[in-house]
């Protein structure tokens, strides 16, 4: 028979073992073979070379180690639960006893799922990681299409069929009552426009195209070209306007410069307080001098109004009173301080009332 504890030879119908001291539970395995030990918690046979009962699985970490002793020429005490002692032979050196393991092993059905879950948790890691490297290919990518694909420019120009280069490259002209044109997919970024028309100033300017636009509407009015328009009064010191609007007052010497007269047909007017107003139409397409000589004028003006008189005066004998008062408003109108033109037409209206005629 074989000990269970100490797998030493035990003779038939000892009840002990006479190498440890243990209890004899030597039992038969169902081929009939005699096991070397038996579970010291349920008393279940263990074949030699098992760390496991296969009952309750209990380990078998310390049979192990007595077996390991027992395999030593050295006679052996068994300690504390668990613990072997080799007695040192004579003339050796005592040996510091060794502490067999207490740490239980898992059973091989928990090492098999360990084993499976740290495959899966290696694949897991390896999702992840890939995961992670493809992420900044993806994003990379769709910043590509979206740079591709562009900003749209939607272009409104006036006056309409205003010529379009873009970064020097001409794209076509703005079409219909409101001079539109739309290009599409332009790169984002920075692009120089340019417009021109004939009889306008050129447009041109840079046109920044954002990376978050999908479309940028631009409105472009294009300049109507200017020149400068000097005015001469004499005397000096005279009001001007142009086209109804204060424009300045000329110097001493009579001079007034207007840096940007746009190019079109335009009316300057100049006063001065004991001349006629004095007024010219003129066309700018060019640097232009006008020139209002208000006493020439007034010379004038008092020739026409001393003309204007006498036919007044007639047409009142010939009882034209209609007109005469007619051609009295109009020597007012140019010399509204005409005392002769006022008496005038006082009389006539005078006569016309006492006629019956207003």
């Amino acid at each position: 028979m074989i000990c269970a504890n100490c797998s030493g030879e035990i003779a038939e119908g000892k009840k002990f073992c006479g190498r440890c001291g243990s209890a004899v539970q030597a039992t038969t395995s169902p081929a009939g073979s005699a096991t070397k030990r038996s579970c010291l918690k349920c008393g279940s046979p263990i074949l030699a070379g098992k760390r496991f009962c296969g009952v309750c699985g209990t380990p078998l970490t310390a049979a192990t180690d007595q077996e390991q002793d027992a395999a030593l020429p050295s006679p052996v005490t068994t300690g504390g639960a668990g613990t072997a002692q080799v007695r040192p032979t004579e003339g050796a050196k005592p040996e510091k006893p060794k502490m067999a393991s207490t740490a239980p092993v898992a059973p091989a059905a928990l090492r098999t799922e360990d084993t499976a879950s740290r495959v899966r948790s290696g694949q897991r890691m390896s999702g992840k990681m890939l995961g992670v490297a493809i992420l900044p290919i993806v994003l990379l990518c769709a910043a590509l299409g979206w740079y591709r694909w562009g900003v749209e420019l939607r272009l409104t120009t006036e006056p309409s069929e205003t010529q379009v280069v873009l970064d020097g490259t001409p794209v076509g002209r703005t079409m219909g009552p409101a001079g539109s044109l739309v290009l599409p997919h332009l790169g984002r970024g920075t692009h120089q426009l340019r417009l021109s028309h004939p009889g306008f100033d050129t447009w041109s300017q840079p046109v920044t195209l954002g990376w978050f636009q999908l479309s940028l509407p631009l409105n472009v009015k294009l300049p109507i070209p200017s020149f400068p328009l000097t005015v001469i009064t004499v005397p000096g010191g005279a009001r001007v306007l142009v086209d109804g609007k204060e424009s300045g007052v000329s110097d001493q010497s009579g001079s007034l410069v207007l840096a940007n007269v746009e190019r079109g047909q335009h009316v300057a007017t100049v006063t001065l307080n004991g001349y006629p107003s004095w007024s010219s139409t003129f066309f700018m397409q060019a640097p232009l001098m006008v020139r209002a000589d208000l006493v020439a004028a007034a010379q004038v003006a008092e020739r026409e109004n001393a003309e204007r008189l006498g036919r007044a005066q007639s047409l009142f004998e010939q009882r034209q009173y209609q007109a005469a008062v007619s051609e009295c408003d109009e020597v007012l109108r140019v010399d509204p301080a005409n005392q002769a033109a006022a008496k005038l037409k006082s009389q006539i209206q005078q006569t016309m009332a006492i006629l019956g005629m207003q």
